[in-house]
């Protein structure tokens, strides 16, 4: 469905829990038809995967965090242009609030080596930017999280672009039965300027 619908037409997809490994990195590769840039967690329970588009692009770094929970490209872009820096998540859930603030901590810190760059922050945070739109019958109380993740978006100013998009509409992208709680955990963050381009 991927290789149909968006590598042909030159999309870059980011995947999180992947529960990939290794092993299957050729096969993935192979079925897609072209290249696919991994982080795996050892566990086989979490893992990020960046799969690139189907056109000519220069990766000129890529970095990881250690258990599968991020991987990043920088990609040139083209001559005399600002290089896009984008960054895949899947964070952790809301049991380990610890390891959520210190994945916030290092991603402020990757992206603070990267402010030459055009940034895109994508993936599954695991965490509500706004309760008030993005909440359904549960009460969101993990503000030092919420907290740190804004610390991080403010100094490099990345923005909801979804949100800004969609002032007053509600999506959600995590769903629980018995009680019916919702929520949009789904994020794509981008530089300011991206949309007014």
């Amino acid at each position: 469905w991927l290789k149909k619908y968006h590598n042909a037409d030159g999309s870059m997809v980011l995947l999180q829990e992947t529960h990939s490994s290794p092993e299957i990195e050729n096969i993935w590769k192979q079925e897609y038809g072209n290249n696919i840039i991994f982080s795996h967690d050892s566990s086989n329970s979490g893992g990020t995967a960046i799969l690139m588009p189907n056109i000519d692009i220069n990766i000129v770094n890529t970095e990881s965090l250690d258990n599968g929970r991020c991987i990043c490209i920088e990609i040139e872009v083209g001559e005399n242009e600002e290089n896009l820096f984008v960054m895949n998540v899947y964070a952790p859930t809301r049991d380990h609030v610890q390891d959520q603030i210190q994945l916030a901590q290092n991603l402020s810190n990757i992206t603070s080596r990267y402010t030459h760059c055009t940034l895109i922050l994508g993936g599954d945070l695991n965490l509500c930017m706004d309760p008030a739109m993005d909440t359904y019958g549960e009460c969101d109380k993990y503000t030092e999280y919420r907290t740190a993740l804004k610390g991080l978006c403010d100094p490099v100013n990345l923005i909801d672009s979804w949100r800004l998009l969609n002032p007053d509409v509600r999506r959600d992208t995590g769903r629980h039965c018995n009680p019916l709680r919702q929520s949009r955990l789904d994020y794509l963050l981008t530089s300011v300027h991206l949309l007014y381009l």
